[in-house]
């Protein structure tokens, strides 16, 4: 064999190496693209994933992606569980007076609950500013914002990982589990959408302790 077909060979065996190598490379990345988008339509496309990925089939104790185990008291006193709450869709708001999109979608956020509460739907405003009640009351009369004000503490807002953006929207299916999110403000349809997607599915036998 000549030194040429030698060195052909040796050509061709390398491109050969080079072009598995290139191969595999391609199918990690597709893989890894694929797994990515996985994730990112688990929770809602815009919203923060709050240990989604990581829920159990019923929420119990501390389940990551679940509806907090904390006491939520709205500013008539009111206590909300998720244990009083299960078996409903809830539908937590994080807002602010001073938010302009906030107010932008009260209207729509009030006729969706006012609409929909005797169906089995919770909606609760986290309100993360300090109004005093007086003052709140004439807000909610002005806005006709007709579902329970909580005033925000620490405590809720390490529960919900400290929100980044006003105002943000967290549901929950009929079991507890994180179902959609979003940052910004929400439309009626959306909600609609997403809510009606909950109403309409079993919920899950309680888990035994």
């Amino acid at each position: 064999m000549t030194d040429d077909a030698v060195q052909d060979q040796a050509r061709q065996a390398k491109r050969g190496r080079i072009g598995a190598l290139i191969g595999g490379v391609v199918l990690l990345m597709g893989g890894a693209v694929v797994f990515l988008l996985v994730q990112m339509t688990q929770v809602g496309e815009n919203g923060p994933k709050v240990g989604a990925n990581e829920a159990e089939a019923t929420c119990k104790g501390k389940s990551p992606g679940c509806l907090p185990e904390i006491d939520i008291v709205d500013v008539q006193g009111q206590v909300f569980t998720r244990d009083s709450m299960r078996g409903n869709v809830v539908v937590i708001n994080f807002w602010a007076t001073w938010c302009r999109p906030c107010l932008a979608e009260i209207p729509a956020l009030s006729k969706f609950y006012t609409d929909n509460k005797s169906k089995g739907v919770y909606m609760l405003g986290l309100m993360t500013d300090e109004v005093e009640l007086e003052k709140l009351e004439a807000f909610q009369k002005r806005t006709k914002m007709s579902f329970p004000t909580v005033r925000v503490d620490d405590q809720l807002l390490e529960a919900w990982e400290y929100p980044e953006a006003l105002p943000t929207t967290f549901v929950y299916d009929r079991d507890g589990k994180l179902a959609f999110s979003k940052r910004g403000a929400l439309r009626e349809s959306e909600l609609e959408r997403e809510v009606g997607k909950l109403l309409a599915a079993e919920v899950e036998p309680a888990a035994e302790n």
